[in-house]
């Protein structure tokens, strides 16, 4: 059994300057990141080769996947196919973490 506390592992510099992102799982078949998002930070605009799943772990955030946007809440699952534009901000006054699941296909 291994076990990770994400209150235990560094974080990583990424591309949205998120202050803390931790990488929970970095596998071939699947990668789990969790998100730490201060009011204000913003997940920006991108694209994925691979379908991404998104759950809301605490707080609430707006979340846009394509042409949809929507404000989703602690215990929500979103679900965004790959190659498909997605980005989530955290326009609320606490804290949120949203825990960023990419499934990647086994060869």
């Amino acid at each position: 059994m291994k076990i990770r506390n994400s209150k235990n592992l560094e974080g990583f510099k990424n591309n949205h300057n998120i202050e803390k992102a931790v990488k929970l799982l970095d596998k071939n078949y699947c990668q789990i990141v969790q998100m730490n998002l201060n009011p204000q930070d913003t997940v920006i605009e991108h694209k994925t080769p691979v379908d991404v799943s998104f759950f809301i772990v605490e707080g609430k955030v707006m979340m846009k996947i394509g042409d949809e946007e929507k404000k989703v809440k602690e215990g929500d699952l979103i679900e965004s196919p790959k190659n498909i534009v997605h980005s989530f901000k955290n326009e609320f006054d606490e804290k949120a973490k949203v825990l960023v699941i990419k499934h990647m296909k086994s060869k």
